[in-house]
């Protein structure tokens, strides 16, 4: 698996002449996350800083002057496309729905990027990404940290794990110590679009008779100390 960030950011843009879609911009933020994941473990081809996907409702395009459906604009690792979206047809959709078609565009997107650019490890990438994220459903949660540790005669596995109900994120920290639950709690919430959320927690650790979440100065209930003295 490739595990070098080769696509630093990608991100799904909803624009329209007035600028009222950008709560789609922040709600889909997920599904950005999502893909941007899934070609970084595929995609190991000439390195993109960021990859915006614009889509533009059509009477967007009749305001911008020279626009044109699926103009490619690369400069300096930068990538930028302004596809369309079907508004009316976005919104008969129900949200899982929505998932799924975003998805679809997404990936047309940057099939059309990748033809434009002569970029065929990019259009490769982007066809196994779309069906691996088909073959989990869409499932836009996933796991920040996960970390093994063996002590005495027990095995302890703690994870914090993202998980999204659409626009609002968890943070959903468990240990457990040969299957038994020792600790299991969502820690911290907060908007999807909320970059340092990601960014703030650092590791999991031992210390003594603890096992240690760590993360930025700044977050008050960091570090978090779980004593698992009693389970070893």
């Amino acid at each position: 698996m490739n595990t070098q960030k080769h696509i630093v950011r990608l991100l799904i843009w909803f624009k329209n002449p007035d600028d009222s879609l950008y709560e789609l911009t922040r709600l889909f933020v997920p599904v950005s996350m999502l893909m941007n994941r899934l070609l970084n473990e595929l995609y190991s081809g000439k390195k993109i800083k960021f990859l915006n996907i614009n889509l533009r409702t059509a009477d967007s395009f009749e305001k911008i002057e020279n626009a044109s459906i699926d103009y490619v604009h690369s400069y300096g690792g930068h990538i930028s496309i302004d596809s369309i979206l079907p508004l009316d047809k976005f919104n008969s959709l129900s949200y899982t729905e929505q998932l799924y078609f975003v998805w679809d565009l997404a990936k047309e997107a940057i099939l059309k990027i990748s033809t434009d650019l002569k970029n065929n490890d990019l259009s490769d990438a982007v066809q196994k990404a779309y069906q691996k994220g088909l073959d989990q459903n869409i499932d836009l949660d996933f796991d920040l940290i996960v970390e093994e540790f063996q002590i005495g005669n027990h095995t302890f596995v703690a994870s914090l794990k993202m998980e999204f109900d659409k626009n609002i994120v968890h943070a959903h920290y468990k240990i457990v110590s040969d299957s038994k639950s020792i600790f299991n709690q969502i820690i911290d919430s907060t908007t999807c679009d909320t970059e340092f959320f990601y960014e703030m927690f650092k590791s999991i650790v031992t210390e003594g008779n603890h096992i240690v979440l760590k993360g930025h100065e700044e977050v008050d209930y960091l570090p978090l100390y779980v004593e698992i003295e009693n389970q070893t």
